[in-house]
């Protein structure tokens, strides 16, 4: 696997353009016009056809969306976890630098 930081670059990256693509999609369904109402016809049966497949297919969409939206979470908490992981290395590298100095300094009062 290559670097962890280029990894978690490219799952930022992936997530703002899926934002972005998320973002030009709730633009385009709003600036639709509303359909206007139609005059029923005499023949029901095509017409209750078509509203029975109008929910399978709206499942179908919130079924896409809830997976992408569950991909984004999972690859935001893998970001969050590495940011996490390099935190708590450069704090621990830290207080080594921190002792390390001290000691050499009292060691310099010694002498």
């Amino acid at each position: 696997m290559g670097d962890p930081r280029n990894v978690a670059h490219a799952n930022k990256v992936t997530q703002e353009k899926q934002q972005h693509e998320a973002k030009h999609a709730q633009k385009a369904g709003a600036s639709r016009p509303a359909k206007k109402a139609q005059i029923a016809d005499t023949n029901s049966a095509p017409n209750q056809q078509r509203s029975a497949l109008k929910p399978d297919a709206r499942k179908a969409g919130s079924t896409r969306r809830f997976g992408a939206a569950r991909e984004i979470a999972r690859c935001s908490l893998q970001v969050k976890e590495l940011v996490e992981f390099h935190s708590r290395s450069n704090v621990e590298k830290l207080a080594e630098l921190s002792l390390t100095i001290e000691e050499e300094l009292k060691q310099k009062a010694f002498a």
